[in-house]
């Protein structure tokens, strides 16, 4: 058997001491070698020169401790991991500084999902002038993705800024998937504060935007010609001057949203929790709770096709139009959705539907409840109007008479049979079989003195209910 190479030695060691140690937690590949830095005391003190010296598949392991290249840390289109370390409790302990004065995470050369970054606190960045949205702008504060789609998780964005597109992150034609990240406290003169995407399609899964803002619009995350995917995410309050205060999205962006949270977002203009102008977006099991803008508190659809399933919004306001959600031109399709509590000062306390002669436009949708909305459920114009089914419709703040005790689909107030199901009537009488004691007789209800099947009689002694005196009878 041949003799280890010193580098093998060397990579065996690297490994066994660090296990040994406690300090860093990884996996790895059997050939991939693990390159540590640290201020002191380990192979490198810059992560860019180890960076230089990796190879794909090697571990990049940094301490618990802040981190200054002076530079935007590039990965050069390797397929390595950059790995920081946690404390007691999983977070991010390793800390990546830009010093307010560039960028801090650059991928720009076809990086895929196999360039992974973990663990890491990314602050204090500033955009740089990079290809954004037809042009070269000031993207990117945080990280920059140009071409690029690497994997994060567990990673957090903090102060970092940008004077056009995405404080804490941009994208453009990049699709990167990210997981259990955290943008908090990113700013942008435009647009994008937290996020910024352009022919972008990234994946979100359980992240959270919390006090991101914007200049112009897309507190949270702006979308332009992108359609990126978010589960369980939180949008908690962003703010921009003027629309989209959670989200942005313009230019057919049509994002798929499950699960996810808007709560506490806020737009000078149009759209508190989202805005929406063209493009289809794709909302199932959302929440929209206390956003506010001056139309459309909780959504604003502009010229837009989004389709809504048991989404909610409740308590959002309007200091105009549409508390809940705002129409123009738009044919929101609402499934089984709640908008419950909000308010307009004008009109349209739960939603507001508007359009023009030229363009008339439904909302349209089955199954929607609508109750406690001042100063109204729904206002339509003259153009448009909801052309859909109700689940209910009720002026209680409170929404108790829209309870259904029976679980079948109508609210107790509206319910035929509050016992039962009132989707079969096998008689066609008007009253559904669970409360239809002759539920084959369409004249009958309860079996009264003579039975199901037979009119009853008034005559006396006519104990066979053949309408004839008994005494008559043969």
């Amino acid at each position: 058997m041949p003799n280890p190479s010193e580098k093998d030695m060397h990579r065996s060691f690297a490994i066994v001491a660090l296990a040994a140690s406690g300090l860093f937690a990884f996996a790895t590949t059997a050939n991939a070698e693990i390159r540590t830095v640290c201020a002191s005391g380990c192979q490198y003190a810059s992560i860019n020169a180890a960076i230089d010296d990796a190879l794909n598949g090697d571990v990049i392991q940094l301490s618990a401790e802040t981190y200054f290249e002076g530079s935007a840390i590039n990965t050069d289109g390797k397929a390595i991991t950059l790995r920081g370390a946690t404390d007691k409790a999983g977070n991010a302990a390793s800390i990546l500084d830009g010093g307010e004065s560039h960028r801090v995470l650059v991928c720009q050369n076809g990086e895929a999902s196999a360039t992974i970054f973990e663990n890491l606190v990314i602050q204090n960045g500033h955009g740089e002038h990079g290809e954004f949205a037809g042009g070269q702008f000031e993207t990117g504060g945080g990280m920059y993705n140009s071409g690029g789609s690497p994997t994060l998780t567990n990673c957090t964005f903090t102060d970092n800024s940008a004077g056009f597109y995405g404080g804490g992150m941009a994208n453009f034609q990049s699709s990167p998937t990210l997981t259990d990240c955290t943008f908090t406290i990113n700013a942008t003169n435009y647009a994008g504060g937290g996020m910024a995407n352009f022919q972008s399609s990234p994946r979100l899964t359980n992240c959270t935007f919390d006090e991101n803002t914007a200049f112009m619009s897309g507190g949270g995350m702006h979308n332009d010609d992108s359609s990126p995917t978010l589960t369980d995410c939180t949008f908690q309050y962003c703010s921009s001057n003027f629309d989209g205060g959670g989200i942005f999205n313009s230019n057919e962006s049509s994002p798929t949203l499950a699960e996810c949270t808007f709560e506490n977002n806020m737009a000078g203009m149009n759209g508190g929790g989202m805005y929406s102008w063209s493009g289809s977006p794709n909302l199932t099991d959302c929440t929209f709770t206390d956003n506010q803008a001056s139309s459309g508190g909780g959504m604003n659809n502009l010229i837009c096709s989004p389709t809504l399933t048991e989404c909610t919004f409740e308590n959002n306001s309007a200091d105009l139009y549409g508390g809940g959600m705002y129409n123009w031109k738009s044919e929101p399709n609402l499934i089984d959705c709640l908008i419950a509590g909000n308010s307009a000062d004008e009109a349209g306390g739960g939603m507001y539907i508007g359009s023009s002669a030229d363009e008339p436009a439904n909302s349209i949708g089955t199954g929607l409840s609508l109750c406690g909305n001042t100063p109204e459920n729904i206002f339509n114009d003259e153009y448009s109007e909801y052309d859909g089914t109700y689940i209910c419709q009720s002026a209680l703040t409170d929404c108790s008479d829209c309870s259904d005790t029976d679980g079948d689909g109508v609210p107790d107030f509206m319910d035929a049979c509050p016992g039962g199901d009132d989707s079969v009537d096998s008689d066609d009488d008007g009253t559904p079989d669970g409360c239809d004691d002759c539920p084959n007789d369409p004249a009958k209800t309860e079996p009264g003195t003579c039975g199901c099947g037979v009119v009853d009689t008034n005559v006396n002694g006519d104990l066979d209910c053949d309408g004839d005196y008994d005494e008559d009878d043969i």
